[in-house]
C-alpha cells in the first residue's frame, strides 16, 4: 500500500468521486451497482415530487 493511500480520504458525494484521484474506479463502481438495481428490477426512475428536496 502506498502512503497517499493511506491519506486517501473517501468521497461523500458522485461529484467528489468522479473528481477523485480514483474516478475511473468509482464510475465503474457506480455503473455496475446501477446495472444491477436494473437488472433485478429493484429501481425504476420516476419523476421527482414537486416542491421536495431529492437525495
Amino acid at each position: 500500500m502506498q502512503t497517499l493511500d493511506l491519506l486517501y480520504k473517501e468521497p461523500i458525494s458522485s461529484k467528489e468521486a468522479i473528481a477523485s484521484p480514483h474516478a475511473e474506479q468509482w464510475r465503474n463502481g457506480m455503473n455496475k451497482e446501477i446495472a444491477s438495481l436494473k437488472e433485478n428490477n429493484t429501481w425504476t426512475l420516476v419523476p421527482a415530487p414537486r416542491n421536495s428536496t431529492v437525495i
